[in-house]
């Protein structure tokens, strides 16, 4: 065999051993109530977690219409597996991912687990993403994710009741999502009700979600960062969330709080609605304490009451970038109701008014 020809038979035998691993990728089936062993909506499981657990890298879940909830303690939650992909929104009948239809197939993954007339014993986490992996891809695509509680004292339990990203590198795509009615306010240090992320370089994705009506104590009712490698938000929508607590520093952000330590931020092409921040720093739609960009985005009557109604950059030393942004009927009591930066910090471009 000549030399010239081993590097073409090697690239043949690696595309015939992706193409071989591809054609075993197993999709499994979740109805609620079912009790088949998931290999067909005939077959369907109706514990969703055990199909995830089963599964390997590059498979599927498919999940149709329904209720689901993690278990019965409230440390129990959907945890998803690294390589895993998982999608709500069928019917119970499609043979092709791009028949479902998500929004006429509401698919919710609950924290109501106990009494339905009592918040307090709701799940901590709804979702966790506990070091999962880019590529191959972790996907959460379709789904509601509501009704988590994240009350505990205990460190981790007071964040991301909705869901919960956490471990080094930790990177999931969460795509087309309604992350809404989570609350982390009863722990005097409860934030990130919608999500919470402390993934420690981690690039976790977030695309075409809605975050409404998240409640947080001191900081972020919708999302929460930190320590992230790369966090892009795209295409998502920002309404009604808020934070509750006056006392203390570093609050604020009622829909989104940029924390310290993420690398790259980016968000783009987002709306920012009617949030609230009652935090003694500020930034009703979004408090930035990293470096930021802000590209082609709306905030519109966010309210805060001492500092920038639609965005407050907080940190001293970091450069953002606010591009092609619209700021209208923003209120702030205090100081500048449409933006506003610290001392030592500083943005480049210009925001539209």
């Amino acid at each position: 065999m000549s030399r010239q020809s081993r590097p073409a038979i090697a690239a043949v035998f690696y595309c015939l051993l992706c193409a071989s691993n591809h054609a075993r990728a197993t999709t499994r089936f979740v109805k609620e109530g079912a009790t088949g062993g998931g290999a067909s909506w005939g077959d369907a499981s109706g514990d969703l977690q055990a199909m995830i657990t089963a599964s390997s890298s590059n498979d599927e879940v498919w999940v149709a219409a329904g209720t689901y909830k993690p278990g019965t303690a409230r440390t129990d939650t959907f945890s998803l597996k690294s390589g895993v992909q998982v999608f709500g929104g069928f019917a119970g009948t499609e043979t092709m991912l791009g028949q479902r239809d998500v929004e006429g197939n509401l698919t919710i993954l609950s924290g109501e687990i106990g009494d339905t007339q009592d918040p307090t014993d709701n799940s901590y986490h709804v979702v966790t993403a506990n070091a999962v992996s880019a590529q191959p891809e972790t996907r959460l695509d379709g789904f509601t994710i509501r009704d988590g509680v994240a009350s505990s004292s205990q460190f981790g339990n007071f964040q991301g009741a909705g869901i919960y990203i956490i471990g080094n590198l930790s990177s999931p795509r969460i795509a087309q999502c309604r992350i809404e009615g989570n609350d982390a306010t009863a722990s005097p240090s409860g934030f990130g009700a919608g999500v919470a992320v402390d993934a420690f370089n981690g690039q976790p994705i977030f695309e075409n979600c809605l975050f409404r009506n998240n409640l947080a104590r001191v900081r972020a009712g919708g999302l929460y960062s930190e320590d992230t490698a790369l966090l892009r938000i795209e295409d998502c929508r920002f309404e009604n969330n808020s934070t509750t607590s006056s006392s203390g520093g570093n609050l604020g952000g009622g829909a989104l709080h940029v924390g310290p330590n993420n690398d790259d931020v980016r968000i783009t092409n987002c709306e920012f609605l009617s949030n609230v921040t009652v935090g003694t720093t500020g930034g009703g739609g979004i408090m930035a304490r990293s470096s930021t960009t802000l590209r082609g985005c709306l905030f519109d009557r966010n309210t805060a009451s001492n500092a920038a109604g639609g965005a407050y950059i907080a940190e001293s030393g970091i450069t953002s970038t606010i591009v092609d942004c619209t700021f209208s009927n923003n209120e702030c009591s205090a100081s500048a109701a449409r933006w506003r930066w610290m001392p030592g910090a500083s943005t480049s471009s210009t925001p539209g008014f």
